[in-house]
């Protein structure tokens, strides 16, 4: 085979605007099945619906969001009246969900929980009564999203995906040297430095939603050492001219984080590193290249 060194394929920039974004991050963002394609940065609060069938005419229901249920419903309330318990929640809060409509009820996640991806409303209607089979449903009728974001300049180093597996030798009688290695698990990590301090690396360093950290007059705060567990979406993109690699994984959490140091004449910096879990699919990154020149 002749040397082609087109095929040779650098990190030379990233796919942002000023060429140096090389990570992104989203929450119910839209996954990328290309190299080229742009990423959707536009931001979706959540919106979702919860009808009550079968014309009930007493009896109460109950709506759970992350596993905390709120008090008794009358079947007939009005909206504000599920508004306010929705908000009585710890996992809602003051501010963080509207409901208009007196049935269907139109929940939108605003403040907090705004422009993020959140878990469905859980509803329990079997205190029901009168009517025909009384229930109710909730269903998501515009999902949220971060949008795509930016983690803006990291360090030099990039980010580094590292896949460490796991193998089982199996070994045959009357031989001495196994023969088969089979492979039963592996976990894939990726690391990188972020030197800015913005509300994408804020997030990301603090284990926080995207939409979560929201600036007044450029002032913000996050809380750090209770538990907090948060699931993005990654993107890194790097392109070299006209070849692109694109690295996607679907779900990762931050599972490792740097000290912060505030040293005189230094950057401050946000070094973290998050680990790839499986989608639905069972896959836990997805790669895409171009190539110019490959048939």
């Amino acid at each position: 085979m002749a040397i082609n060194a087109a095929f040779q394929i650098a990190g030379i920039s990233g796919a942002g605007v000023s060429g140096a974004e090389l990570a992104w991050f989203a929450q119910g963002g839209t996954a990328p099945t290309d190299a080229s394609t742009a990423l959707v940065t536009s931001a979706a609060s959540e919106v979702q619906t919860i009808t009550i069938t079968g014309t009930p005419t007493g009896g109460t229901f109950a709506l759970s969001f992350r596993g905390q249920v709120t008090a008794a419903i009358a079947y007939n309330a009005a909206g504000n009246a599920v508004q306010t318990a929705l908000q009585a929640l710890s996992t809602i809060g003051s501010g963080n969900a509207t409901v208009t409509g007196a049935g269907p009820y139109v929940v939108t996640f605003a403040a907090a929980l705004a422009n993020q991806d959140v878990p469905t409303i859980v509803a329990d209607g079997s205190l029901l009564t009168g009517g025909t089979a009384p229930a109710v449903g909730v269903v998501v009728t515009t999902p949220g999203t971060s949008g795509w974001r930016s983690a803006g300049l990291i360090s030099e180093d990039g980010v580094a995906k590292d896949v460490k597996e796991t193998s089982k030798e199996v070994k045959s009688f009357g031989l001495q040297t196994a023969t088969r290695k089979i492979v039963t698990g592996g976990d894939i990590t990726m690391k990188l430095t972020m030197q800015e301090t913005n509300t994408t690396t804020a997030a990301v360093y603090y284990r926080k939603a995207l939409g979560g950290v929201v600036p007044v007059g450029g002032a913000f705060s996050v809380a750090d050492g209770a538990f907090s567990s948060v699931r993005y979406q990654m993107v890194v993109d790097a392109i070299d001219g006209l070849a692109k690699v694109r690295m996607y994984f679907p779900n990762c959490e931050v599972t490792d984080r740097d000290g912060l140091n505030i040293k005189n004449g230094e950057l401050i910096t946000y070094g973290v590193t998050l680990t790839a879990y499986p989608d639905t699919s069972g896959n836990s990154a997805y790669t895409y290249y171009v190539v110019p020149g490959l048939t």
